[in-house]
């Protein structure tokens, strides 16, 4: 496995996927807020404010993303080898077959 770091995808989403970007978040909804306030939308600038808070709480992921790719990409290596048996992969074969004769 190769260790990427952010600034190998800048730009973009480079940019996206460094320690700062809950302050991106923060002061893009600042400003968001504010731009809704200038028009008198005082529901709209309440929301934007609400974007700090979410990307805080809901959008932190319950487990780890890189742990849940490496359990799939084990489960597909072992579906993957399950599924080239002959006996398997045959009636595999012959349910696709019915599938697309029925079409």
């Amino acid at each position: 496995m190769i260790k990427v770091y952010p600034e190998d995808f800048d730009p973009y989403p480079g940019c996206f996927l460094k320690n700062d970007l809950n302050e991106k978040i923060r002061r893009s909804s600042e400003l968001l807020s504010e731009e809704y306030l200038a028009r008198g939308d005082v529901e709209g600038s309440e929301e934007a404010l609400r974007n700090i808070i979410l990307a805080q709480t809901d959008a932190v992921p319950d487990s780890s993303p890189f742990q849940d790719l490496c359990i799939l990409q084990k489960l597909w290596q072992e579906m993957m080898e399950y599924t080239y048996q002959e006996k398997i992969r045959s009636r595999i074969e012959n349910i696709v077959q019915k599938r697309e004769e029925s079409k």
